[in-house]
């Protein structure tokens, strides 16, 4: 595995972008602005997972022209001139087909750079994930649907 997330940084770093692992963060995170993807130091596996999909959300930041072309709004997007809204239903499903998006490309990398990973791992960890987004979403939108502010 730590040949694996080695080569991934290396694949990052190409691109112009740096990779952060450290203890001293609560997540995973891409910071377009900075060129920087924080992985939280933990089990490398879990990392590696991780560090996929970051490393997913750079790709899409890369290519983002395409991705306002073929989706709803860019959630990540420094360039949208919109007070974007955390709380409208619009951001939460880009959010939500956008953290879907990373997945799946952090999938494409697996086989691209031919990372020797458990895939039935990667999509148990990859539904996980979105299970958790649409249940963050839910508590969102319900919240504010009792206050009528969808």
């Amino acid at each position: 595995m730590k040949a694996a997330i080695e080569e991934l940084i290396q694949f990052v770093e190409s691109k112009g972008y740096r990779v952060d692992i450290t203890s001293e963060t609560d997540g995973d995170f891409f910071y377009p602005t900075s060129k920087r993807i924080v992985i939280e130091s933990r089990d490398e596996k879990d990392m590696l997972f991780y560090l996929l999909h970051e490393t997913g959300h750079m790709l899409l930041h890369l290519d983002k022209e395409e991705w306002r072309d073929q989706n709803l709004k860019y959630t990540l997007d420094d360039d949208v001139e919109d007070d974007i809204d955390y709380n409208k239903v619009w951001y939460q499903c880009a959010n939500l087909s956008e953290e879907h998006k990373a997945w799946s490309l952090g999938k494409k990398l697996i086989h691209d750079l031919e990372i020797n990973v458990n895939m039935k791992e990667y999509e148990a960890e990859w539904a996980d994930a979105i299970k958790d987004y649409i249940f963050h979403a839910y508590r969102i939108l319900s919240r504010n649907h009792e206050s009528n502010q969808v």
